[in-house]
């Protein structure tokens, strides 16, 4: 918005004769940093201190790119059109062979691939419109899109050794007695 105040007008401390009593000019408030740039000074400091470190934090640890998925890519540079919204069949089948030989049996068709975990969980999120079980430590921004949805975040630990997968046995019978009592209050 432009004031119709000339610079000669406005003197620090003292609203220009357009503006209400407020203060002249507003004070700078300090903006937080985002936990994801919070984490990659806490990385950058680490290396500056000459310890090694995997920067896992933006997704991109710099190691080689496998050459399976490096001839994968090759093989595609020509593609210039999108691909299946779903994700390709053969990545599909992949990822739902993954979860089948973990005891989950999956169907490709149960498979939706994406640019990356984010916009994914934010999409499921949004559809599902429920709250959310994370896993004792997550992501930074997990628990950041679950309130942008409305949903409330209920941090699970991660058992040690586990890869970050939460071990279902100690919050299965909460989420059983919170459906319980759900069912029981009506809707």
């Amino acid at each position: 918005m432009n004031l119709p105040v000339r610079l000669r007008e406005v003197r620090p401390g003292r609203a220009p004769a357009s503006t209400s009593r407020a203060v002249w000019p507003p004070p700078v408030r300090a903006m937080p940093v985002s936990a994801t740039l919070a984490a990659n000074e806490v990385v950058a400091a680490r290396r500056a201190q000459g310890q090694p470190v995997l920067p896992l934090a933006f997704g991109e640890a710099g190691l080689p790119v496998h050459p399976v998925l490096r001839g994968a890519l090759s093989a595609a540079a020509g593609a210039n059109g999108y691909g299946p919204v779903a994700g390709q069949e053969v990545l599909r089948s992949a990822a739902a062979g993954y979860w089948t030989r973990r005891g989950l049996p999956t169907c490709p068709d149960q498979v939706v691939c994406g640019p990356g975990s984010k916009p994914l969980l934010y999409g499921l999120l949004l559809a599902i419109g429920a709250d959310v079980a994370l896993p004792r430590p997550s992501w930074v921004s997990y628990a950041a899109q679950a309130a942008l949805t409305g949903a409330r975040a209920h941090f699970v630990a991660a058992a040690p050794g586990r890869a970050g997968y939460p071990t279902p046995p100690p919050w299965t019978p909460r989420l059983r007695r919170r459906r319980t009592t759900a069912a029981a209050s009506g809707p």
